[in-house]
């Protein structure tokens, strides 16, 4: 690792103590810094170019920034802008003040290690409709992640944390959201699949059936998107068995259903015949 507050090369006058930049006011910070980086930073954020020192032996002073040269080594990892450093992606690099006098270049170096961002953290904004309307089929919400102006990218950023999330029937559900590359942690993901109107679920149904004698309803038939409609998602409901023209029954929503539609028909008389006559006897 480098030296926090390098001397500068070439010849020296060993009678005179040359001068060092350093970026810490003490010794035992100094001395700590082996241990610990200068700067760390989580990704996307910033902070103030560092504080440069002087010393003279055992003196130290505040050294005039306005007269420093700054360089980080790996821009791809953290870059200056308007005299702050902006931690660009998650890694490490060095930053380097230095200035020179007489002739010869003093510098100071310290380590910049940029950490991951948690998908919890209060400047990450999570968007997505959380409450879905059941249409037969698997389906999540659509979600947007923003990370101040960046908007965050499926499988570069994140990835759900199962590859095969169901969400089909009504009701609650929620999944993981797992942050990639520059991100870290978890996010929950809760919504809720509401039952769908009965009244828009395509329904055929003949005009009328034949007389019995007993309650009897025409053939019928509930679609939605091209696929038949569960038993399981609906009751039918009939009183009707004489002959007119205005018999009802009706279908009312359960599970993955809600409301009820009445249908009305036709009740035709019954033709008689050899086949449902049946002869009485005086």
């Amino acid at each position: 690792m480098p030296s926090k507050a390098l001397r500068y090369a070439g010849s020296v006058d060993t009678n005179v103590l040359p001068p060092e930049l350093s970026f810490y006011d003490n010794w035992l910070d100094e001395a700590y810094s082996e241990y610990y980086p200068l700067i760390e930073l989580e990704y996307g954020s910033e902070c103030d170019l560092p504080t440069v020192f002087i010393k003279y032996g055992l003196y130290r002073d505040e050294f005039a920034m306005e007269n420093l040269t700054w360089t980080i080594t790996d821009p791809d990892i953290a870059q200056i802008v308007d005299n702050k450093v902006v931690a660009m992606n998650v890694g490490e690099t060095t930053i380097k003040a230095s200035y020179v006098e007489n002739g010869m270049q003093i510098t100071a170096v310290d380590r910049i290690v940029v950490t991951t961002k948690s998908l919890t953290s209060d400047s990450i904004k999570i968007t997505y409709d959380n409450s879905l309307t059941y249409n037969g089929k698997n389906q999540i919400p659509e979600i947007t992640i923003t990370n101040g102006n960046k908007t965050l990218v499926k499988d570069v950023d994140y990835k759900f944390s199962s590859d095969n999330v169901i969400s089909k029937q009504a009701g609650s559900y929620h999944y993981y959201l797992q942050g990639l590359g520059n991100y870290t942690g978890y996010a929950d993901i809760a919504y809720e699949i509401a039952p769908l109107d009965i009244s828009k679920v395509d329904i055929t149904c003949d005009k009328s059936v034949v007389y019995s004698g007993l309650i009897s309803i025409p053939s019928y038939s509930l679609n939605l998107n091209g696929t038949s409609v569960s038993e399981t998602d609906y009751t039918v409901t009939a009183y009707n068995s004489k002959v007119g023209d205005n018999a009802t029954f009706t279908l009312k929503g359960r599970n993955n259903l809600t409301g009820s539609t009445t249908i009305t028909y036709s009740i035709l008389p019954c033709e008689i015949t050899d086949k449902n006559a049946t002869v009485v006897s005086p």
